[in-house]
């Protein structure tokens, strides 16, 4: 029975068709209608269908996923990158109370834990039955207790730091000439995992029915489609196993990375091991230093991710990390480019850039900077903005994994970047 099962699952993978490898875009002009996240939408050909929606983790402008444009345009928002780029992290308000939801669900549900370190495999799933309410409003069920699970890179490498390690993962998983993974892709270990597509639009459907997978998870925007999984192959992947769909956005961190926590608790991760726990307690730390900074720094901050032909400014109150620091006492400033209520980031024209001159810090979209920063030093209301010239402009990792070993990292950093900053 189980055999001619899998030879039915290769059979519907093989009739998929193979995804095409998509050329890679740099901020490609675009209308209005792509640039509204940084992860929300559905994956399509050349932009998400539903660009912002919900408090983005900025869908992250971040990466430069082949046909998309600018995070702003990316169907995640905040996760998306509005010219180019699909998350990362990104990540927006209105989806929160969904996110609440599927994270108590969590709690409620969780099972047991296991004696396996933070880097337990799924071995130590609990016997089941599975049962969980995602954020589509679907009821995903399993007689057993998933062990084989396939997850989007950013999901599995949260996964994967809480303790639970996915068979299988897609998304942006292309090593730089260092070999080294995007920060988006954490610290999964490919030696230990099936890839089954290296950046967004790719996705081996044959690859993936070979695994016998149990669960697919991934992002959703729209609270219908599967951030990553594209849209022309979604129907066979739906067919192959079931599939689960966590909220791509969020109002804090915090919150975020609890439901990360809780759902590889119900995979059978041992989420009290003394490594999730040394995780979180440097977590703690690099926030409160953080607000040790804010309260004596009086440090202005902006976050913005550029394009080629405009200027994309995130809103805090649209994105975890937003909250979160201000929470800290962190002064943020407000984009105010036009934009909906909805929208992650106000795209404003690049002679408006002097708006933020005010700025003493500026945090860029991690995915683009460094391949953008030759062309935006020619822009010169970008080179003359006090913090640019100061050097005080530094990273804003939008798509990172939601996990607290990730977010140590990252706000130990800005920290310490913050602690070196001056007031202008």
């Amino acid at each position: 029975m189980r055999a001619a099962a899998h030879r039915a699952r290769l059979d519907a993978g093989r009739r998929a068709a193979r995804p095409q490898p998509r050329r890679p875009l740099r901020h490609p002009p675009g209308g209005d209608e792509g640039r509204r996240d940084r992860r929300r939408g559905r994956a399509g050909r050349g932009h998400h269908a539903h660009p912002h929606r919900g408090r983005l983790r900025a869908s992250l402008p971040g990466h430069r996923r082949p046909g998309i444009r600018h995070p702003a345009d990316h169907p995640a928002s905040h996760r998306q990158h509005p010219e180019g780029i699909p998350p990362v992290k990104l990540r927006s308000t209105r989806v929160a109370g969904l996110a609440v939801a599927v994270a108590a669900s969590l709690i409620l549900a969780a099972c047991g834990g296991s004696d396996t370190d933070s880097s337990s495999s799924s071995s130590a799933a609990p016997a089941g039955p599975f049962e969980f309410k995602d954020a589509r409003g679907k009821t995903v069920t399993i007689e057993k207790t998933p062990t084989t699970v396939v997850a989007q890179s950013s999901v599995a490498a949260a996964l994967w730091d809480a303790g639970f390690q996915v068979k299988g993962a897609y998304g942006e998983l292309t090593p730089d000439a260092g070999g080294k993974l995007s920060f988006q892709a954490g610290n999964l270990d490919l030696k230990k995992v099936d890839v089954i597509g290296k950046t967004y639009g790719e996705f081996d459907t044959e690859k993936y029915a070979l695994l016998d997978p149990q669960l697919l998870i991934d992002y959703t925007y729209d609270a219908k489609a599967l951030w990553y999984v594209p849209q022309a192959q979604a129907d066979r992947v739906e067919k192959l196993a079931p599939t689960l769909a966590v909220p791509g956005n969020y109002q804090t961190t915090d919150e975020a990375i609890q439901t990360f926590v809780d759902l590889a608790g119900k995979l059978g991760a041992d989420t009290g091991s003394d490594a999730l726990k040394t995780a979180k307690t440097r977590y703690d730390t690099a926030l409160k230093d953080i607000s040790a900074v804010a309260k004596t720094s009086g440090l202005k901050v902006a976050i913005m991710s550029p394009g080629k032909d405009s200027l994309y400014v995130v809103k805090p109150a649209m994105v975890p990390e937003g909250n979160t620091l201000k929470a800290q006492g962190l002064d943020l400033m407000d984009a105010t480019g036009k934009s909906k209520d909805t929208d992650v980031f106000a795209q404003q024209s690049w002679e408006e850039a002097p708006t933020y001159k005010d700025a003493d810090v500026i945090l860029v979209d991690a995915r683009t900077y460094e391949g953008s920063k030759a062309d935006l030093a020619k822009v010169a209301t970008w080179a003359n903005l006090p913090a640019v010239k100061a050097g005080q402009v530094y990273p804003w990792y939008a798509a990172a994994p939601y996990s607290y070993a990730s977010y140590a990292k990252i706000y130990a950093e800005l920290a310490a970047d913050l602690k070196a900053a001056k007031k202008l």
